[in-house]
């Protein structure tokens, strides 16, 4: 079984990708472990950008990282 520091990426990570800090960062990295429970293939950090951009954390990048992802906003 995989715990949160297992993972190939982490908060730092997270916010340097364009996260906003706070508790949604904890509630990526609990989804990314479900996602790795599942499938421990997508345990490398270049699947968890694809993985945690879906939209229901896209809310939660800072502004910079929004636009450049969605320019019409």
């Amino acid at each position: 079984m995989y715990e949160l520091n297992q993972l190939d990426i982490n908060g730092r990570d997270l916010i340097h990708l364009g996260f906003k800090e706070g508790i949604i960062i904890g509630e990526i990295l609990e989804y990314l472990l479900e996602k790795v429970i599942e499938n421990p293939k997508l345990n490398h950090k270049k699947n968890f950008r694809r993985i945690s951009f879906k939209k229901k954390y896209f809310p939660y990048l800072s502004n910079t990282e929004t636009k450049a992802k969605n320019p019409k906003h």
